[in-house]
């Protein structure tokens, strides 16, 4: 077992070595040969192709992740109005308040759609971090009942996905990340190379090129299947590869943000100061008697800083209201770290994007608007930063977007898999071909 084992590694060793040899002779003749893209995209392809297929299918599977989890989870996440309305927000938080002891609300998403069920970001109520990220939970927003905690259906299978499309499944996040960057960038160099070689062929006939015809069989029925759903599905490779950079190198999104011409800092976003005594969001600075007591009062001044909070997000959502009215499908209030300006993200009606939202601040004290940012106002280096997420997935495109990026996510398996098939096919090829040159020299 042993020496077949070093038999076959020193065949594999012989092969790149080969290869390499053969790529320094074709430099010599000039970048423009195909033949030097010719073992470029055998030696990349070879090298990254399983890679490069994981990224491609997993990144399919989450094409629709959320579509797919409200499905699964219609239990949780509609619910049934009967006619009613719903409460006032600041019942609604104070009566999921009460439902959640020893828990922080520190934001809240609300849908125009009658049949959502509120979503809250809820964490440790000795948490003075009102920003913390914590556990989602959702609430009727006609009963105030909290649903029970538990782990979505799907969701699991989900996170698998995007640990495996981000990280290939690193908990540490290190080599991981770097295997699906070499593995992205080497996905552009594969599109490319494959199109600058199969474009005499396209010359030739152009519609025959992009067509496959199922009656053939071997290495040219593997030679058109991979030729031809390369060219169909190359701009939406591209589309994703190059977005797909940004969360791979820290250059490139560095890059991407100055040619936007985006200000970096507004990019950061910093983590605001935790909260003063005189804020309410721990407890006051009076002098307790004992340890009893103090503990009785912050217990207090928690619940008194809870209900001031929710007070204000009440306001905050009818100052929004009275500002947007009806045009928007989703919007989540966010409860301050301290003082009386409250932030306020929102969707409105049909949104160029996922991501297209629109940013309030409003004072609940001066009962005023501070701030009012929306996308439609943003400069085009700002739209196209805030994009590339939907440039990735294909949501900017729309619902065909998404089904064309998750088609051609999934044609990356195809290729990987055709690529390695018309390797072999090669090399069992070449066998033969030394072999009866063997034998006509004996």
């Amino acid at each position: 077992m042993n020496n077949v084992f070093f038999l076959r590694f020193r065949h594999l060793l012989d092969w790149l070595y080969l290869r390499f040899r053969r790529l320094l002779g074709w430099t010599q003749g000039g970048f423009a040969k195909r033949g030097f893209w010719f073992q470029i995209h055998w030696v990349v392809g070879a090298a990254l192709g399983v890679v490069i297929a994981i990224v491609g299918v997993t990144g399919a599977a989450l094409s629709f992740r959320g579509e797919i989890t409200n499905l699964l989870n219609r239990d949780v996440v509609y619910v049934e109005p009967n006619g009613g309305e719903p409460l006032a927000l600041d019942e609604l938080l104070t009566k999921a308040s009460a439902a959640l002891p020893n828990s922080r609300i520190g934001s809240i998403s609300l849908f125009s759609d009658p049949t959502r069920t509120a979503r809250l970001s809820v964490s440790d109520a000795n948490s003075t971090n009102m920003r913390a990220r914590g556990r989602t939970q959702y609430v009727n927003p006609y009963t105030a009942e909290v649903a029970p905690y538990k782990s979505m259906k799907g969701e699991a299978f989900f996170s698998t996905m995007f640990s495996l499309h981000r990280w290939m499944g690193d908990s540490t996040r290190t080599w991981g990340k770097q295997l699906v960057a070499a593995a992205t960038v080497a996905l552009i160099v594969l599109s490319l190379s494959g199109l600058y070689m199969y474009l005499p062929f396209m010359k030739h006939s152009f519609r025959k090129s992009l067509k496959v015809d199922f009656r053939q069989k071997g290495r040219i029925f593997l030679y058109r299947l991979h030729s031809a759903f390369g060219v169909w599905t190359l701009i939406f490779v591209l589309f994703m590869s190059f977005s797909g950079l940004w969360w791979s190198y820290g250059w490139y999104r560095d890059g991407l943000i100055w040619l936007s011409g985006v200000d970096p800092a507004s990019m950061q976003r910093g983590a605001p100061p935790p909260p003063t005594q005189a804020q309410g969001a721990a407890g006051t600075g009076a002098p307790m008697a004992d340890r009893g007591s103090r503990g009785a009062a912050e217990g207090a001044n928690r619940a008194n800083s809870g209900e001031a909070i929710y007070r204000g997000m009440a306001k905050a959502y009818d100052l929004f209201r009275e500002t947007v009215e009806r045009d928007y499908t989703s919007v989540t209030i966010q409860a301050p770290q301290g003082g009386s300006i409250y932030s306020i993200s929102y969707s409105p009606l049909n949104p160029a994007h996922s991501r297209a939202s629109n940013q309030l601040q409003v004072d609940v004290e001066k009962n005023e608007v501070v701030k009012h940012v929306k996308y439609d106002d943003k400069t085009l280096g700002e739209k196209f930063i805030s994009s590339i997420f939907p440039l990735h997935s294909g949501d900017f495109f729309g619902v065909t977007g998404l089904i064309l990026f998750c088609v051609s996510s999934l044609v990356m398996a195809l290729f990987a898999i055709t690529g390695y098939m018309l390797y072999y096919e090669r090399f069992i090829r070449n066998r033969k071909k030394k072999a009866r040159w063997r034998i006509a020299r004996s």
